[in-house]
């Protein structure tokens, strides 16, 4: 919850403004990779209460892959890793992450938006609530 100190009559009150991250329609929480696949070409949005819209400066974009292999024994194991990029002055993720995320999406995988930067009406800059996806 972000905080703004707005003057009212004599008085400086702390005001609380809730705002709300949003990929597509999705909010953070778990989906198919169906689903997943489909938002990939949706934009990052932010909103509050009110349903006013953010402009969106800045935001890191992670995916969490999983990958599966079998050592020399024939044992099945389990590999993530993290890959990351930083956009600005975007709402989406652009084509070659899409591209390359889509085909090879699966159950157990997680998609990050973190380190949201939002800039209000009167141009105050303001951090987002952070929205993670785990892929089910």
């Amino acid at each position: 919850m972000l905080k703004f100190l707005l003057l009212t009559g004599l008085a400086w009150v702390l005001v609380p403004v809730h705002l709300q991250t949003l990929w597509g329609s999705q909010k953070s929480g778990t989906i198919d990779s169906l689903t997943a696949r489909a938002i990939l070409d949706s934009p990052l949005q932010v909103r509050d209460e009110q349903g006013n819209s953010y402009t969106i400066t800045r935001f890191r974009f992670s995916y969490r892959q999983k990958s599966e292999f079998q050592d020399s024994a024939g044992k099945t194991i389990t590999d993530f890793r993290l890959f990351s990029k930083e956009f600005y002055d975007a709402t989406v993720i652009d084509t070659l992450w899409r591209n390359t995320i889509a085909p090879e999406l699966q159950s157990g995988e997680t998609f990050y938006m973190d380190h949201i930067v939002v800039k209000s009406a009167d141009g105050k800059k303001l951090l987002a609530p952070d929205l993670q996806i785990d892929i089910q």
